[in-house]
């Protein structure tokens, strides 16, 4: 069973015991909060985080565990991070990642359900600081596709996600 103690501070109080215990236990749960990754959020296709059309870009770290290569893209994959997003047939939909770190972005899509159905993969602009890879593709069919972010530069990725379409013209 786990005792929390309260009291009020007063000039004694620093001589309590009990205030060092709990401060250091404090100390402790805001240092492992702040400093280490608990949430595994976007790292696979089952935990992809939904990002809207034309809706705010998302900031992000591509920091996931490494997956499998993919064949028509070619490179050691270091991170990689996964988002979901919904699509209309024969709509236009473009992908923008920028990167605020020296990376190498790579833009995969998929859709259908996870681990989905290979679209494409695009590796045009190497690495750099900043730099932006963009794809753009028509929706072959109504529902969910998958955009998997790779890093095939060393280590994390920070930058930003864009997923855009033109209005539908009617």
């Amino acid at each position: 069973m786990v005792k929390f103690y309260s009291f009020i501070f007063n000039h004694t109080s620093v001589h309590d015991p009990r205030f060092f215990i709990g401060r250091r236990a404090v100390f402790a749960f805001i240092y492992f909060c702040l400093l280490t990754n608990i949430s595994f959020a976007g790292n696979t296709c089952g935990t992809a985080t939904a990002i809207t059309v034309n809706g705010a870009c998302d900031a992000t770290r591509v920091d996931g565990t490494a997956g499998t290569a993919i064949g028509s893209c070619t490179g050691t994959i270091a991170r990689e991070e996964w988002w979901s997003f919904s699509v209309t047939s024969g709509q236009s939909y473009t992908v923008t990642y920028t990167t605020s770190t020296n990376d190498d972005p790579v833009i995969v899509i998929y859709n259908g359900a996870c681990p989905g159905t290979f679209v494409a993969c695009q590796n045009a602009t190497g690495t750099g600081n900043p730099i932006t890879e963009t794809y753009t593709f028509t929706a072959a069919s109504t529902g969910t596709y998958f955009v998997r972010m790779l890093n095939y530069n060393s280590g994390n990725m920070d930058g930003s996600l864009c997923i855009t379409s033109p209005p539908i013209k009617r």
